[in-house]
């Protein structure tokens, strides 16, 4: 098994706006052309020229569908969603203003992670129903094998090479780390 090196993967910022009395996304990443027409292959992007803005409708499920639709080519940050509202409770704090609650990405695919030892070496096991959904995300990954005895896939017991796995699944499929899994630096997490 050998390791891999990848690109670091795009990163798309999105903030919500007001224009022409509609709630809408707006979409902000670092220049490039590539990525640029990427994003208006979409059907729900839209570029508003005067503005130099890439829009959307203010819609959540328009951001799980670029995330699950971009083959891994970029990911939408959120942050900038919760702007207002975290404005708002740093300056109602101490003044009984509201708790928010940040939603969590609720993805259909999951997977769970151990760790197993087999023939005498220990490696991270990834266990799902959605093996297809997996191999087709592990692919270009020659370290990651999957094994029919567990119907599973097997990693290399390496917490960097496991930062590399979660990053290929973000968006796609949630992980779930099983309460077994020790990590023995706070790297991953």
């Amino acid at each position: 098994m050998t390791h891999q090196i990848f690109p670091r993967q795009k990163q798309v910022y999105v903030k919500e706006i007001e224009h022409s009395g509609q709630k809408l996304f707006a979409y902000n990443f670092k220049k490039d052309k590539d990525l640029f027409r990427r994003m208006l292959a979409f059907p729900q992007i839209k570029y508003l020229k005067n503005e130099k803005l890439l829009i959307s409708p203010a819609d959540s499920y328009i951001l799980e569908y670029l995330e699950l639709n971009n083959n891994g080519e970029f990911r939408i940050i959120r942050s900038g969603l919760y702007e207002r509202e975290v404005k708002n409770l740093l300056q109602n704090q101490g003044t009984g203003g509201d708790k928010i609650e940040i939603p969590k990405f609720n993805l259909h695919y999951k997977a769970e992670l151990k760790r197993i030892k087999y023939d005498e070496k220990e490696y991270f096991m990834l266990v799902s129903d959605h093996i297809n959904v997996l191999k087709d995300i592990f692919k270009d990954l020659e370290a990651v094998v999957f094994h029919r005895k567990f119907a599973s896939f097997l990693l290399p017991d390496s917490e960097k090479f496991l930062l590399t796995i979660l990053d290929a699944c973000k968006g796609k499929v949630q992980i779930i780390i099983h309460q077994t899994v020790q990590f023995k630096s706070l790297y991953v997490l």
